[in-house]
C-alpha cells in the first residue's frame, strides 16, 4: 500500500512539473504578442470577407511569425465581452525585433493596402 501512494504521489509531482515546465517554455520562447481586430466596412459583400480572411493565413509565411490565428467574432450575451469586430489576428513573435521586421516585411505591407485599408471602418491593434 505504501508503494501504491508513494508511486502515485511520484507521478503526479511529474504531472504537475511537467505543465509547469511546458507554460515557461512557452511563454519564454514567444514573449511578444500581436493582436489585431478588425471591423469590416457594412458594404464588403461576404465572398470578399471570406476572402480577405483566408489571404490572412498567408502572413504565417513571412519571416519572424512564430505563430498566427485568425477568428471571427464570437456572438456573447456577456457584457464584458467586445463582439462588436468582424475578425481578429493573434500572432507571436520572439522578439519586437522581430515583430517590427514583419511590420515592414512588403508581404505584409502589400497585403494591409490590398485587403485591409480599403475594406475596414475601423482596426485595433495590441502589443504586449
Amino acid at each position: 500500500m505504501m508503494r501504491l501512494r508513494f508511486g502515485f504521489a511520484l507521478l503526479l509531482s511529474l504531472m504537475l512539473l511537467s505543465a509547469c515546465v511546458k507554460n515557461e517554455i512557452v511563454l519564454d520562447e514567444y514573449p511578444v504578442n500581436h493582436i489585431v481586430l478588425l471591423w469590416l466596412k457594412d458594404d464588403v459583400s461576404t465572398s470578399l470577407r471570406e476572402d480577405i480572411f483566408k489571404k490572412t493565413t498567408a502572413l504565417s509565411e513571412i519571416p519572424g511569425v512564430a505563430n498566427l490565428r485568425i477568428g471571427k467574432v464570437i456572438s456573447s450575451d456577456r457584457k464584458i465581452v467586445d463582439d462588436s469586430f468582424d475578425f481578429g489576428i493573434s500572432m507571436n513573435f520572439r522578439s519586437v525585433d522581430e515583430m517590427n521586421t514583419y511590420l515592414q516585411h512588403p508581404q505584409h505591407v502589400g497585403f494591409v493596402n490590398q485587403y485591409i485599408k480599403p475594406n475596414i471602418k475601423k482596426i485595433k491593434v495590441y502589443d504586449f
